[in-house]
């Protein structure tokens, strides 16, 4: 699916763009701050987090009245054609697995300011990362440490059906 700077890909036909108070899409700055509204209809409320390859951010929608994470590839990973056209497969793909208790939904992909933007279920708590790197997984009996990495290998295979 292609189409202009302000093309909705979504599984829903919500158009999003309504309320935004005459805002375009083509003029959204690259990087946000907390505080930001986007559009009339995104405030920024957090940096979830950063790497390499861009940004999350937290964001309400205002018109839902539900937070999301918007991830923000960098600029400079964007300069060339197939490579924004791969991502934003893949985020199709993403948005096609459709619900499940177990994947972070991915419930649309967006142009803001000539850059794909993946808006997703925002999920808060600890993440597995954090919680290997610290060694938590295995604090507490043999028993209790089994228990634990059964449930996380058992819900990573719910995932995956």
């Amino acid at each position: 699916m292609s189409g202009s700077d302000d093309t909705l890909m979504s599984r829903t036909s919500f158009d999003l763009s309504h309320g935004s108070g005459g805002a375009s899409a083509a003029n959204v700055p690259p990087d946000w701050e907390v505080g930001d509204t986007i559009m009339g209809l995104y405030r920024v409320e957090a940096v979830l987090g950063e790497g390499g390859m861009g940004r999350v951010y937290k964001v309400l929608h205002r018109n839902w009245g539900v937070h999301l994470a918007v991830k923000c590839p960098r600029e400079a990973l964007l300069k060339n054609p197939k490579a924004v056209e791969r991502f934003v497969k893949e985020c199709e793909t993403w948005i096609n697995l459709g619900l499940h208790p177990h994947v972070v939904s991915c419930y649309y992909v967006r142009r803001l300011g000539n850059i794909p933007r993946i808006f997703a279920e925002c999920v808060t708590g600890p993440d597995l990362y954090a919680a290997m790197n610290k060694g938590v997984l295995y604090e507490g009996s043999q028993e209790k440490v089994l228990e634990r990495l059964l449930s996380i290998a058992v819900q990573s295979a719910w995932g995956l059906h």
